[in-house]
């Protein structure tokens, strides 16, 4: 049974007059297990004996239930495209946010983790995905000419990174 269905139900019968154990009584009849406690019918009672009309959850006051919005995900990307080899504590004082939400922005809505010292995202951009395409066509068209050429100067390895540039180290990054 739905909250607010609930609610409407003690309503009712709180306007034709029922008292709180008989209301309690006739739902516990008609619903069976799905029925609400008898203190959630006596609270319900007390709310519409002192006004209240709505059956509707109430907004709540205080703070939001996340610190993370739109307007904080756009600015933790901004601040690492700007800077890649920024620290997560300096984002947090440029948003005004915990470190925590910070990470979190960083690891599920912009999906990227640090590599020697600079964010990267995780997958690949879309021109990432063109590069590789690419030469996938290069490697498959030489091959189609000569066979036996492209696969003597074919090089494989397990488990090998091939960067097409120089990845700088860990102490040209930490400067």
């Amino acid at each position: 049974m739905e909250p607010v269905e609930c609610r409407s139900v003690i309503r009712f019968l709180y306007l034709k007059g029922r008292t709180p154990q008989e209301t309690f009584d006739e739902m516990k009849e008609t619903y069976g297990d799905n029925a609400p406690s008898y203190d959630l019918v006596k609270h319900w009672h007390r709310e519409f004996k002192h006004g209240r009309k709505s059956v509707e959850t109430a907004p709540r006051p205080g703070r939001p239930t996340s610190a993370i919005d739109e307007a904080s995900v756009h600015q933790v990307e901004s601040a690492i495209l700007e800077d890649r080899r920024i620290i997560i504590r300096q984002i947090a004082q440029d948003v005004m946010t915990s470190t925590g939400s910070v990470e979190t922005i960083i690891h599920d809505d912009l999906h990227m983790h640090k590599v020697s010292a600079r964010w990267i995202p995780r997958l690949l951009t879309p021109f990432q995905k063109r590069e590789r395409v690419e030469c996938s066509r290069m490697n498959l068209e030489m091959c189609q000419e000569d066979e036996s050429k492209f696969f003597k100067r074919l090089i494989t390895q397990d488990k090998t990174w091939v960067h097409h540039y120089d990845p700088e180290t860990k102490a040209q990054s930490m400067q």
